[in-house]
């Protein structure tokens, strides 16, 4: 069956066809082709229905006052600008296998408040592809894929809540308030969301979740399972706002397996649940943190003055990576055994000059060995310069504000010294022993003031201290 409007003798377009009701359109064939064509009903409570037992090729308009239906037995193809009241429900695979696509020309939209709009694929095998595609509603999208992978770049999806079942991965495009999306096999999660953003439940069996979004991001539950062997799985969640701050907050957040997470964020980070969980930790925070984690190696970049407070609750080793604060305390507890790779305060003393900034690390409530392993640990960032003199890194300032790069990085300018000292103070206290991590002739630890606990002795430590 084909709707399509006539081209007249010596016309360059197809005259609009129209099908018009005052209650409902039912179409039925195996294969339907709209083109350049309307099909509307406008009575309320009225609908369209267009079902096949093979392909639906949409195109043209379809407006109905309450509902729009459309069932294929394999592919559904969208060209078409489709406006309901309350509900419009796309199936592709009614016959068991088929895919739902829809181009730049595809517009749905529903009007009425709390309306709908459902894409299902085959049961069998079948995605949808909205690349480039408007689905604008007033309350929920839901998106379904039980064996296949959702896929939306362009365009944008636009509603209240976005729900995702998909098999294989899903991609999308969003001005969304809260999402819900679960991908069950092997497959990324990918939401790239206009403004802030809720995420419900966010969970991955086998991939990378990534959620970047123009406001504040509540992260109530977001998981990378890591039940596979790959190792691209983990999580990354950023808030992106322009000459201004987003927070981030989150209940659980964890990535299983191998997997790492990072948190990037703006404004501030808080977070209201249990501890942050991940093979490899990456937190950047605009100012102070204080943070529960569970994992194997911690990095952190802090763009504003405040103190950091760190509770490692896992009870294997802790590599603090890299770390670098901007201006206030650091403060790290753990219950193993804690390495400090490149721990840097970029100054010595609080910014307002009422005390000097203070990095303690304190593994005296440790269930194992409770060591603490030292490659470097101070305050400025000292670099050798390709000359073999000394510099250390001050982040460069302009009428008194940080400079940040396009990256959202500090900027940082190299200024020539003599000789390392330090105003800033340092406090170990270990359940077991302080050593360095290697055994090098590098400096160690840098401070004013250098104070250490060690029930099993201070072994092989190259300082420079006050």
């Amino acid at each position: 069956l084909t709707v399509r409007g006539l081209i007249a003798e010596g016309a360059d377009f197809a005259a609009e066809s129209r099908i018009s009701a005052a209650n409902a359109v039912v179409l039925m064939a195996r294969d339907l082709t709209q083109a350049d064509s309307l099909v509307e009903v406008t009575g309320t409570g009225s609908r369209i229905a267009l079902t096949t037992t093979a392909d639906a090729r949409l195109g043209g308009r379809i407006e109905a006052n309450e509902s729009i239906e459309v069932q294929a037995g394999r592919d559904v193809s969208l060209e078409a600008a489709m406006t309901a009241g309350n509900r419009i429900e796309i199936s592709g695979g009614q016959a068991g296998n088929g895919s739902v696509a829809g181009n730049v020309f595809a517009d749905l939209r529903t009007t009425a408040v709390g309306s709908d709009i459902h894409i299902t694929a085959g049961e069998f095998g079948g995605d949808i592809n909205l690349n480039g595609s408007l689905v604008t509603v007033a309350d929920g999208i839901r998106l379904s894929t039980p064996l296949g992978s959702v896929r939306h770049t362009g365009g944008l999806l636009v509603g209240e809540l976005l729900t995702i079942r998909a098999f294989s991965g899903a991609i999308v495009r969003t001005d969304i308030a809260r999402v819900d999306a679960v991908v069950s096999a092997r497959g990324d999660i990918s939401i790239d969301n206009v403004g802030a953003i809720e995420l419900v439940d966010v969970t991955a069996a086998d991939g990378l979740i990534s959620v970047v979004a123009g406001g504040d991001v509540v992260a109530t539950k977001v998981v990378s399972q890591g039940t596979g062997t790959g190792t691209g799985t983990g999580i990354v969640i950023r808030t992106r706002l322009v000459g201004a701050t987003a927070n981030l907050s989150f209940d659980t957040v964890s990535a299983a397996g191998f997997g790492d997470v990072t948190l990037d964020a703006s404004g501030a980070i808080t977070q209201r649940g249990g501890p942050l969980k991940a093979d490899q930790i990456t937190v950047k925070v605009n100012g102070g943190l204080t943070l529960a984690i569970d994992g194997n190696a911690f990095s952190l970049e802090t763009r504003g003055s405040g103190d950091v407070a760190i509770s490692s609750v896992g009870t294997g080793n802790l590599l603090l990576d890299v770390v670098n604060i901007l201006d206030g305390d650091l403060t790290v507890t753990a219950l193993g055994t804690v390495e400090l790779g490149q721990v840097t305060i970029a100054t010595e003393s609080s910014s307002d000059g009422s005390d000097d900034n203070v990095i303690t690390i304190d593994t005296t409530g440790s269930v194992g060995a409770g060591d603490i392993l030292v490659r470097f640990a101070g305050f400025r960032d000292y670099v050798e310069t390709s000359n073999g003199s000394l510099a250390r890194q001050i982040a460069r300032l302009d009428n008194g504000n940080v400079v940040f790069d396009q990256n959202g990085a500090v900027v940082f300018d190299l200024v020539a010294v003599a000789s390392l000292i330090s105003d800033g103070d340092i406090v170990l206290r270990a359940k077991g022993r302080v050593t360095e991590s290697s055994v090098d002739d590098d400096v160690d630890l840098i401070a004013d003031s250098l104070t250490i606990r060690a029930a099993s002795g201070v072994v092989g430590l190259e300082v420079t201290v006050n």
